[in-house]
């Protein structure tokens, strides 16, 4: 029944378009034509396509997907060099929530501590101003026609914020008992950080608020738009139990996957170059190495790089070493990439940054890796007995059938969910510095609505393909 109303709706859309042109989708146009756009979207948040995240597809199919190909295939004329900007606009009304939570516009609209100031002035009677303590923890107050915007938690940690000598609150002479100036300026390098964590658990959790501290926390953790558990997964590098908990937590709720084939979405086309710095790549790798339980000690001892690529990769096509979640992870990563090119180049860069990268690392063999690998994709020739050897590898684990499956002696998700929110309580700092990080990106370059463009890529592919037969 939906399928015929989403019909309707496009229908309606599609005529608008026709009749006087204009990119109505991207806000520009006649209010009626805006008006119509709004409705589809608003029209897609109603489906409940949960199911759609929690599928173990590499690239789940959408009941949606054919007749939204067949809208943008229709207006696209009106869209020339904005067809992406276009399919991720819709796209994205598809994922149960917004892909970047903490986004600018949110952030800036937020409040999460108030107060009342005055701007001393002989020549004026004190006049109240309202102040507020944005989601980035900058003090904000409109000043005549100007807003004052000072950052409370400064770089420098042993430093806090100075405002301007003529701003002074009402409460200066601590009526009541209270110190304004103290709660909101002075403490914030202490307690602004904190304030933040909890205030953006607060703005994503699905749950009814008086649920619970820890069933808040689950649900940021969980959120379609992966974002704590991203910075959760980066941060914690050196800490197995952190990620383990997390991977057992994501796994318990079946959003494992939606996890694994968004970050791997988002890094398929990087990982034929250099994924230095990639934040994504960052938290993949992490949870690889994590899941790998020490299985490539016996590697350390190995001096070569070329024989280190051989070790590895014999060890992945005998499967019997490497623990079943770090290969779930695998196979999950060389299927995206699999996909991303039909060549092989793509797969064989995600083997070698997600599984050899991370061990040599910081070391001097890894300019020998990288070299490695440029010549293994842009000159298979001078290295084809490695190019041969990653394309056997590459097979071998995506036709390895592997099973993961909870651990029963590690099924305490109270436990699991304490854990990682004692560690991040305590890395608060560093942790709401990556969230905002993963937030200042644009809404296409997040990892949810590039693996849910990706799918609606390959499955308008496969379609086309079985129409031509």
């Amino acid at each position: 029944m939906f399928i015929e109303n989403l019909k309707k709706l496009f229908s309606q859309v599609e005529d608008i378009h026709h009749q006087e042109p204009a990119r109505y989708y991207l806000h520009e146009g006649h209010r009626k034509g805006i008006n119509a756009c709004r409705q589809v979207f608003h029209f897609l948040k109603k489906l409940n396509i949960y199911n759609y995240i929690t599928r173990e597809e590499a690239l789940p199919d959408h009941p949606a997907f054919r007749q939204i190909n067949d809208h943008i295939n229709k207006i696209v004329v009106y869209y020339p060099d904005y067809e992406i900007e276009l399919t991720s606009q819709i796209l994205r009304k598809l994922l149960p929530q917004n892909p970047l939570p903490f986004r600018r516009s949110v952030l800036k609209s937020m409040s999460l501590r108030s107060a009342v100031i005055y701007v001393s002035d002989i020549e004026m009677k004190p006049v109240p101003i309202p102040a507020k303590v944005d989601g980035y923890y900058d003090f904000v107050a409109p000043i005549a026609d100007n807003k004052l915007h000072i950052p409370l938690i400064p770089e420098d940690p042993d430093t806090t914020a100075t405002l301007p000598p003529s701003i002074h609150f009402i409460d200066d002479d601590n009526i009541g008992g209270l110190d304004p100036k103290a709660i909101l300026i002075d403490s914030a390098p202490k307690t602004g950080r904190l304030t933040q964590f909890h205030a953006f658990i607060s703005l994503i959790a699905r749950s009814n608020p008086v649920s619970g501290l820890m069933q808040l926390f689950h649900d940021a953790l969980n959120s379609s738009d992966l974002t704590f558990a991203t910075a959760t997964c980066i941060l914690a590098a050196s800490e197995p139990t952190i990620i383990s908990s997390v991977l057992r937590i994501m796994m318990r709720d079946s959003v494992l996957d939606h996890f694994l084939r968004s970050l791997c979405c988002s890094v398929r086309k990087a990982v034929v170059g250099s994924t230095s710095g990639n934040l994504e790549m960052a938290a993949l790798s992490n949870m690889f190495v994590i899941a790998s339980e020490g299985c490539w000690y016996c590697t350390k001892e190995v001096a070569s790089i070329t024989q280190l690529f051989f070790t590895i990769c014999n060890m992945l096509k005998r499967g019997v070493e490497v623990p079943p979640l770090a290969m779930y992870i695998l196979r999950c990563a060389l299927t995206i990439a699999a996909y991303e090119d039909a060549c092989g180049d793509a797969a064989i860069g995600m083997l070698i940054e997600l599984v050899i990268q991370p061990f040599v690392a910081g070391t001097n063999l890894e300019n020998q890796l990288a070299n490695i690998k440029k010549a293994i994709i842009s000159y298979p020739e001078s290295r084809q007995r490695e190019r041969n050897t990653a394309e056997a590898t590459i097979i071998s684990v995506l036709e390895q059938e592997i099973i993961v499956t909870p651990d029963p002696e590690n099924d305490d998700e109270k436990k699991d969910l304490e854990t990682v929110y004692k560690f991040l309580t305590k890395n608060a700092d560093p942790f709401v510095r990556l969230l905002l990080i993963l937030n200042s990106k644009t809404y296409l370059q997040s990892p949810s609505v590039q693996s849910i463009m990706f799918a609606f890529q390959k499955a308008n592919d496969i379609r086309t393909l079985e129409a031509s037969y």
